[in-house]
């Protein structure tokens, strides 16, 4: 996980490490399921997921973007 503009890990409110992964997620925008490639988010050992703001508002971007030029498969960028 080479991004820079993430910290490789952080505390959870549970108390434990989450640490950053690159994950796939697929989501229904308007009629049409889009998957989103390579998003990072933070998991922990207790499974608490998070994904920073400002991720979830690219991924928005990013699912009108894919919507627009039909595509199915969309790879998050920063």
């Amino acid at each position: 996980m080479e991004n820079l503009k993430y910290p490789k890990s952080y505390k959870c409110v549970c108390g434990r490490e989450a640490k950053l992964y690159l994950i796939n997620i697929t989501t229904k925008f308007k009629d049409t399921y889009i998957t989103v490639v390579n998003v990072p988010t933070y998991e922990c050992l207790s499974n608490h997921v998070k994904m920073a703001q400002l991720t979830r508002v690219k991924i928005k971007q990013l699912l009108k973007e894919a919507y627009n030029q039909n595509l199915k498969i969309i790879e998050y960028i920063d």
